[in-house]
């Protein structure tokens, strides 16, 4: 079972607070389209190669679960391959932090728009050496509903990961995860402190 670890982070505050956009990087991009393309390549060996004892590496694998390998291998990889051909030729940003909120374009599993009100903590954890950036909202069941159902398995995926459905990494984009985090962290807490004064002088009146 793969443990995860929360990455402890100094907020200072940031008088610069112009829209952060985050572009895809490109190169990143096109080597997932060649490993997928490689994932097709395997698996189509897979269906093609019968399965042997004398097979050192599947050897132990009776023609059934040869068969399904070969299988979730073609289905992980084609879909690899789609997206990250769709995404080569995909000029929007990847993420944009602005005013309003968070528009993710990240990953397959984006939601889209997420209004500062949704959202209550955002953080960093680390699995297999790997940051992912969580963005904590308090209507996970709302964005479930609102999402097809290849979409809703991801994401419910991701809660029962992060526990939450939005975790972004940094590897296909153009920025480090930390500074994407202190940009959301800062933004979050201006948020907080101006409906603090508005519900303060909402009480007074």
């Amino acid at each position: 079972m793969c443990g995860y670890a929360f990455v402890k982070l100094n907020i200072k505050p940031n008088a610069d607070m112009e829209p952060l956009i985050i572009k895809q990087n490109k190169f990143r991009t096109f080597l997932l389209f060649l490993g997928a393309l490689t994932g097709v390549y395997i698996s189509i060996w897979l269906f093609n190669e019968p399965s042997s004892e004398n097979d050192s590496f599947f050897g132990k694998l009776n023609e059934e679960k040869h068969m399904l390998l070969g299988v979730a291998c073609f289905m992980a990889s084609s879909f690899a391959v789609w997206y990250s051909s769709i995404k080569l030729f995909d000029s929007k940003p990847s993420l944009i932090v602005n005013d309003e909120g968070i528009y993710d374009n990240s990953n397959a599993a984006s939601i889209g728009f997420i209004s500062w009100e949704t959202i209550t903590d955002v953080g960093i954890i680390t699995i297999r050496k790997r940051n992912i950036l969580c963005i904590y909202i308090n209507n996970n069941e709302e964005v479930l509903s609102k999402v097809n159902f290849l979409k809703r398995i991801f994401l419910k995926g991701s809660i029962s990961w992060y526990r939450t459905p939005i975790g972004i990494s940094a590897i296909n984009l153009n920025s480090d995860i930390f500074t994407i985090h202190n940009h959301i962290a800062n933004r979050l807490k201006e948020f907080k402190s101006n409906q603090d004064d508005l519900s303060t002088k909402t009480h007074k009146f």
